[in-house]
């Protein structure tokens, strides 16, 4: 008898050690997925930035106010990139989703200052234009370092909390117990 329990034993340590072993690999696993997909959302910020600073060089200037390049091959790489990130947000970092959606306003403002600053045909209201199409685009670039400033952390967050998110028990909301929440 004592040697059933001792091979029962053993055969119960084996296989909880390898249930142990095998739960945190698949959490070491999940938290190298999250960190990858972090990661590729701030490259795709950092490019939608860049492509979008660019875009707005290329379009307007202070010292030369008629500058029309092509932009059609920019605006189709902006939209690409744009609409990475927002797949990127949407599906892994959801809590980024207020700080991707004040990045997209501020670029869209931005673009419908410049389709103003074009439209501006006399020279106090072109100045008028440039002078708030400069604080749109400001607002923008601030809006997308938030954002990348806002991925930055839900990295990091990832990486030290997720590791112990094996262990904890889920928070219990306050009518936990109850099927309804108000009295019958």
């Amino acid at each position: 008898m004592e040697m059933a329990v001792l091979i029962l034993t053993i055969v119960l340590s084996a296989i909880s050690a390898g249930l142990a072993t095998y739960c945190l690999n698949v959490c070491k696993e999940r938290l190298s997925f999250r960190a990858k997909k972090a990661e590729e959302a701030y490259c795709a910020a950092e490019l939608l930035e860049a492509r979008l600073t660019r875009f707005f060089e290329s379009r307007y200037s202070l010292v030369e106010s008629g500058l029309h390049p092509a932009f059609s091959e920019d605006s189709e790489s902006v939209g690409d990139v744009f609409v990475r990130l927002k797949m990127l947000v949407g599906f892994y970092f959801p809590a980024l989703a207020s700080s991707f959606s004040c990045a997209a306003s501020a670029a869209a403002t931005s673009y419908r200052s410049l389709k103003a600053f074009d439209a501006a045909v006399d020279g106090a209201e072109r100045q008028r234009q440039v002078n708030q199409l400069d604080a749109t685009v400001v607002d923008m670039k601030d809006a997308l370092n938030a954002l990348k400033n806002a991925i930055l952390a839900a990295g990091c967050e990832e990486q030290t909390v997720g590791s112990f998110r094996l262990f904890r028990r889920p928070a219990k909301s306050g009518n936990g117990q109850r099927v309804l929440a108000v009295p019958a």
